[in-house]
């Protein structure tokens, strides 16, 4: 098997999005303006193409998951994406270690202040994956989804809780 990370591509974001896993749709079609998967992949492609950063994880040749930063609403404080197909948790491990090494970019370099990411309440796979990166769960918002589904704040404050961003990182021992 082999999974190699490549820039976007408009035409990887529409595999992407048609071949979505059930709860990644949930959550990303659950805060979007509307439903059209076609315009949300040239959405997408627009949005992290000129206002952020992305990779896509191929496996074997196919697209598998996306993982992006994009600061287009506010200065400084950067959204994280991420949604994939079925394959999604074989292309984990090097997605995550771009994550690491463009968060700390973004955070130290550009000086942003805030990365955030929200997340579906009930999308208990996400939330274990944001918080194995460092993200706290900041606040829950309650009827955040246009469905009415309450969504989670997940936030990494430049200084406070990006120590695991950082190159080198070691996770302290707990005290016994």
């Amino acid at each position: 098997m082999s999974i190699l990370l490549r820039d976007l591509n408009l035409f990887a974001v529409e595999y992407l999005t048609f071949n979505m896993r059930e709860s990644d749709r949930a959550e990303v079609f659950g805060v979007w303006r509307h439903d059209d998967e076609l315009r949300f992949a040239g959405e997408v492609t627009h949005i992290l193409r000129n206002y952020g950063r992305s990779q896509i994880a191929y496996i074997n040749g196919i697209p598998a998951a996306l993982f992006g930063f994009s600061c287009h609403l506010k200065p400084k404080v950067y959204d994280v994406w991420m949604f994939g197909t079925s394959e999604f948790t074989k292309a984990l491990f090097p997605l995550m270690r771009w994550c690491r090494n463009e968060a700390n970019d973004i955070l130290s370099i550009e000086k942003a202040h805030r990365l955030q990411a929200q997340s579906r309440a009930d999308h208990h796979e996400a939330h274990k994956l944001i918080k194995a990166m460092g993200g706290i769960e900041e606040c829950r918002l309650e009827g955040w989804g246009k469905d009415g589904s309450d969504y989670l704040m997940f936030k990494w404050i430049n200084g406070k809780n990006d120590a695991i961003l950082k190159p080198h990182y070691v996770q302290q021992k707990e005290k016994a």
